[in-house]
């Protein structure tokens, strides 16, 4: 996850698990933090930055915070995820994704 602070975002520190849903045995770990008010958590699988140009070159998590910040402090959560969308389709430009763009932003209330 990437978690907003002031203008721009940065990561959660989190160790990766597996997706919800797939074992019904399987045991998350948690983590609690604090978002302030207007601040946006972006959620998002690694099919964002493991998808590549022609030249095989990922989108990274170097240029997912880059788009995601582009915006500024008070853009919506739907712009935000339009806005990775539209970046990452046109790094790959005619390239098909490898994977899907599934994402979630969520703001605290002001």
């Amino acid at each position: 996850p990437l978690v907003q602070h002031g203008a721009h975002f940065g990561p959660l520190e989190l160790d990766p698990q597996l997706v919800l849903g797939v074992e019904n045995d399987e045991v998350y770990l948690t983590k609690s933090f604090t978002l302030q008010r207007g601040e946006t958590i972006l959620l998002y699988p690694t099919g964002v930055v493991d998808d590549a140009c022609a030249s095989g070159e990922e989108f990274g998590v170097l240029r997912l915070i880059r788009a995601v910040s582009q915006l500024g402090a008070a853009a919506s959560p739907k712009a935000r995820i339009q806005h990775i969308t539209e970046n990452v389709k046109e790094f790959c430009q005619t390239r098909d994704l490898l994977d899907d763009l599934t994402m979630v932003a969520l703001r605290a209330k002001k």
